[in-house]
């Protein structure tokens, strides 16, 4: 099988896995550009070649970022270097010398880096978008299908209706997904060239999977005209979200701190609180990702830089205040009014904002029902019945329809669907790479342990 890019780059393929490019003869520069001493971050941003005994031009260097569908890298040379590149690449047909400087596989990310690099490339109309706001990335010849086409394209999207927009990638087959956007599951949000490799892998398994399984077999997911299901699929996503807050124990802690608000981080992250509340329990959720982004977002970072037991321990009075899920807290509030215990639970979501997750449904790429799988998703995203969902977890859905049907208390409740102004503060995260969540898991343990 023959993967081809529609705009006529040559890639190599894996003998074994064709989803896999191994090298590409040509590669896209989408920036080109000089850093000097005296620009803003400069010296975190040439950390990476002091490292590597590289730092050797104290005038700054020239930089050339290369991108194609499976590979990104970095070039640093000479500033007088890609200056003339500048000029004589006036028509776009101009080459460089890679052995004038050095290179880097990858985009450098971190400090300094994370200011001087766009997030995205594709969707300014300047740089060959179709517009300001979407951004053909790449193409594939649709193997099976004449004329149609499996496009990965940059867009500005919305997680949910009163977000921010945020750069996102996603692919779309011109020759089953007629009537949709796109399908849910395939998209992703855009932090540079990673992301945009994700969405290339994934339409080049779409075209595998219809090579290997044909259009229309209810084994491969190009099957045309299929709007509807898709559609399902669509609501269906996001079965469960909610967000990660404070629950707390309201005359505990009124009895460990007074008066005092309860609605910001400091009531955990301040030591002064933590103090007066280490008598009667302080619950931190084990998950390093989530409580290591609330603490970045808490401190005016990036939350994105790269067990339940504390339900009943709530519950039953036996801590005061816990980082937990929306849903957990809330059944632990349950819990505790029907016991009668005496015990009054509260969960809040700080000012500064929080962390919002989502419980996803997916089919595996080789189930074998997957017929089965969309009936189930169909069935359980029905409102009636997400909606007794909800009212039993106390978790948010993605079935808008589905709130009429839903308990007052539970549809109402804004710590189950945050108002407006709070879903602006809520962030989302995106998987640690393998270093950095070695070095998370580190980190994580040593503060479990006190060593």
């Amino acid at each position: 099988m023959n993967i081809t890019n529609t705009y006529g780059t040559a890639h190599n393929v894996s003998e074994t896995n064709p989803a896999h490019v191994t090298s590409c003869d040509r590669y896209r520069l989408p920036l080109v550009g000089t850093i000097a001493p005296g620009n803003p971050g400069y010296e975190d941003m040439v950390e990476i070649l002091k490292d590597n005994g590289h730092d050797t031009r104290p005038e700054g260097y020239g930089l050339i970022f290369l991108e194609s569908e499976e590979f990104s890298a970095t070039y640093f040379g000479s500033i007088a270097q890609i200056e003339q590149y500048q000029r004589d690449n006036a028509d776009g047909t101009a080459t460089f010398d890679a052995s004038q400087g050095v290179m880097y596989a990858q985009w450098p990310h971190g400090k300094g880096w994370d200011d001087f690099l766009p997030r995205v490339f594709w969707n300014v109309a300047a740089r060959g978008g179709i517009a300001d706001g979407v951004g053909l990335v790449t193409a594939f010849a649709h193997t099976e299908i004449p004329g149609a086409e499996v496009i990965v394209y940059e867009f500005e999207g919305k997680w949910l209706p009163d977000s921010e927009p945020k750069p996102m990638v996603t692919y779309h087959c011109t020759g089953c997904h007629l009537d949709t956007f796109h399908d849910c599951g395939h998209v992703h949000e855009n932090t540079g060239p990673d992301s945009r490799r994700w969405a290339a892998r994934q339409a080049r398994q779409h075209l595998i999977s219809a090579h290997r399984h044909g259009v229309g077999d209810t084994n491969s997911p190009c099957r045309p005209n299929n709007g509807a299901m898709l559609r399902a699929v669509n609501a269906a996503a996001r079965d469960m979200w909610g967000t990660t807050g404070i629950g707390y124990n309201v005359a505990k802690v009124k009895a460990a701190l007074g008066d005092v608000p309860i609605d910001s981080w400091d009531i955990i992250f301040k030591p002064e609180n933590a103090e007066k509340l280490k008598s009667c329990g302080i619950n931190i959720l084990d998950a390093s990702d989530e409580t290591f982004a609330i603490a970045m977002n808490y401190i005016g970072k990036n939350p994105d830089s790269k067990e339940t037991a504390y339900i009943d321990e709530l519950a039953n009075g036996d801590s005061c205040i816990t980082i937990g899920w929306s849903g957990d807290i809330l059944q632990a509030k349950s819990r505790a009014e029907e016991a009668k215990n005496g015990v009054e639970v509260n969960y809040v979501i700080p000012k500064e904002g929080t962390y919002m997750w989502f419980d996803n449904l997916a089919i595996p790429a080789d189930a074998k029902n997957v017929e089965e799988a969309h009936a189930f998703i169909n069935y359980l995203m029905k409102p009636e019945v997400i909606a007794k969902a909800s009212n039993y977890v106390q978790y948010a859905n993605g079935n808008l329809a589905s709130q009429a049907l839903m308990d007052e208390s539970v549809a109402k409740n804004p710590a189950v669907y945050p108002d407006a102004e709070t879903m602006k503060k809520l962030f989302t995260i995106s998987p640690y790479g393998p270093k950095e969540q070695r070095v998370l898991n580190r980190v994580w343990t040593q503060i479990k342990t006190g060593s």
